[in-house]
C-alpha cells in the first residue's frame, strides 16, 4: 500500500511539473491582438478575397482620336515621337491587338485597321483633319462596346483636349465637363489608368512648334488588367525618354505584397509569416530593425521616387511602443522598395505594428507644366480641360487599399 501511495505521489509530482512548464510558457501574441493567433500566426489575412496581380488582358483594343488638334503629332511623312511610341506599343501587344480610327466626332462608328495598315496611315499622313473632337460621346462609345468580364482592355489615344466648337453653347459645355465625365465612369463603373506622354508637335510645313507636346493613353477595363497594360505602356515610353507620370483610379488593391529582408535585434518566426520573436532592447545606435521589402508594379510608378514612397509609406504601433523608417532604397528594376522600420521602448512583452501606403491619388505634380495655366485650346503645349477630366475621374472612382500587420514579440 506504501508502495502505492509512492508511486502516485511521483505521478502527481509530474503532473505538477508538467503544467508548471505550461503556464510558464508564454505565447507569443502576448496581448491576443486579434490579427494574430496566440502563437503568432497573422490571421487578419483569412477573410481578404483580394489578392492584386497584374493579369495579361484577353484583347487590348486602341482607339484613336485624329481631331485637328492631333494633327501635329500625325504630319505626312514627318517623324515624331508620338508615331515612334505609338507603333513601339502596337507591336508591344501585337498577339491580342484590335486597332479602331475614330474620325468622326463622336466616335459612333469607329474604322478598323491592321497594325500594318495602320502604320502606312499614320506614317503617311492620312489622319489630318479640320473636325473637333467630343470626348464624352467619344468615351461612352468606348466602354458601351468594352467586354471587360471577357477581359478586354480599351485604350484610348487623344491628347485629350475637349474644346467642342460646333456644339451648341461649347463654353458652357467645357464648364460642365467634370459633371459628365463622373456621370460616364459612374455609368461604367470601370478601372481607368491615365498615361502622360511627350512628343515633338509639328506645324503644316513640319517645322516642330513644341518638342514637349503632351498625350495620353487612357487605359480602361477591370483594374488587374488595366495595370498590366499601363505597366507596359509606361515602360515603352520610359525606354524613349517620353514618360511623363500615370495615375490610377478605381483600383481595389487588397493589401500590399511584401517580403523581408534580414531583421537585427529580433528574428523571422518563419519565412512566410510577418512575426518576429527575441525582441531585444535597444542598444546605442543598434535597436531592433526589421527590413520591409514592397513591390510597387501594382501603383502608379510615381512611387518609385524615394520622396513619394517615403510620404506615402506610414507605419505606427498598437501598443505604444517607438517606430520610425529610414533607409529607403528603391530598385527601379525590380520596382520594389525598401525600408527599415525599427522599434524601440516596446513598453509590453510583444507589439503589433500597422503600416499602409497612402496612394499620392490626386497629385498631377508631373504634370502640372501642362495643367497649370491651360486656358487655351489651341496650344498644343498645353493639355486644355484635362485637368477636370481627371478630377471628374478621382471625384468617382476610388482606390482602396487595405493595411497589413507586423508582430513584435519578446517571446520565442
Amino acid at each position: 500500500m506504501k508502495y502505492k501511495n509512492w508511486h502516485l505521489k511521483i505521478w502527481a509530482i509530474g503532473v505538477i511539473a508538467a503544467m508548471v512548464s505550461l503556464t510558464g510558457c508564454s505565447k507569443v501574441n502576448t496581448e491576443g491582438n486579434e490579427n494574430f493567433d496566440e502563437d503568432g500566426y497573422a490571421t487578419y489575412t483569412e477573410l481578404d478575397s483580394v489578392s492584386f496581380t497584374p493579369t495579361d488582358p484577353a484583347r487590348v483594343k486602341f482607339y484613336f482620336e485624329v481631331s485637328g488638334s492631333m494633327n501635329g503629332f500625325f504630319r505626312s511623312n514627318k517623324p515624331t515621337g508620338f508615331k515612334r511610341d505609338v507603333y513601339d506599343v502596337l507591336t508591344r501587344c501585337s498577339e491580342v491587338l484590335d486597332i479602331y480610327v475614330m474620325k468622326d466626332l463622336k466616335g459612333e462608328n469607329p474604322l478598323a485597321m491592321t497594325l500594318a495598315g495602320f502604320q502606312q496611315a499614320m506614317n503617311a499622313g492620312a489622319f489630318e483633319t479640320k473636325g473637333s473632337t467630343l470626348v464624352p460621346s467619344m468615351l461612352t462609345n468606348i466602354l458601351g462596346n468594352l467586354n471587360a468580364d471577357n477581359g478586354e482592355v480599351a485604350v484610348f489615344v487623344s491628347d485629350m483636349r475637349y474644346d467642342p466648337i460646333g456644339q451648341q453653347s461649347p463654353k458652357v459645355l467645357v464648364t460642365q465637363y467634370f459633371s459628365e465625365v463622373c456621370q460616364i465612369f459612374h455609368h461604367f463603373g470601370k478601372s481607368v489608368s491615365l498615361v502622360c506622354a511627350t512628343s515633338e508637335f509639328l506645324d503644316k510645313s513640319g517645322n516642330a512648334i513644341t518638342d514637349r507636346a503632351p498625350y495620353y493613353f487612357l487605359i480602361m477595363g477591370k483594374d488587374q488588367q488595366v495595370a498590366r497594360v499601363r505597366n507596359l505602356i509606361s515602360a515603352a515610353l520610359k525606354n524613349n525618354g517620353r514618360f511623363v507620370d500615370n495615375f490610377d483610379a478605381g483600383f481595389n488593391y487588397g493589401r500590399p505584397k511584401y517580403s523581408f529582408g534580414v531583421p537585427s535585434r529580433c528574428c523571422q518566426m518563419d519565412d512566410n509569416e510577418p512575426t518576429f520573436v527575441g525582441y531585444e532592447d535597444e542598444e546605442i545606435g543598434d535597436t531592433c530593425t526589421i527590413k520591409l521589402k514592397v513591390p510597387l508594379e501594382n501603383y502608379r510608378w510615381v512611387l518609385q521616387d524615394e520622396d513619394y514612397f517615403d510620404t506615402a509609406f506610414n507605419v505606427k504601433s498598437v501598443y505604444g511602443s517607438m517606430v520610425s523608417k529610414s533607409d529607403i532604397v528603391i530598385d527601379k528594376k525590380k520596382m520594389e522598395a525598401t525600408v527599415s522600420i525599427k522599434v524601440f521602448g516596446m513598453p509590453l512583452d510583444s507589439e503589433v505594428l500597422e503600416w499602409s501606403i497612402k496612394l499620392p491619388d490626386a497629385d498631377y505634380t508631373q504634370m502640372s507644366e501642362f495643367f497649370d495655366g491651360a486656358s487655351d485650346p489651341n496650344d498644343p503645349t498645353m493639355s486644355f480641360s484635362v485637368k477636370s477630366f481627371c478630377e471628374g475621374v478621382y471625384a468617382t472612382l476610388k482606390n482602396k487599399i487595405e493595411p497589413n500587420y507586423i508582430l513584435i514579440s519578446k517571446k520565442n
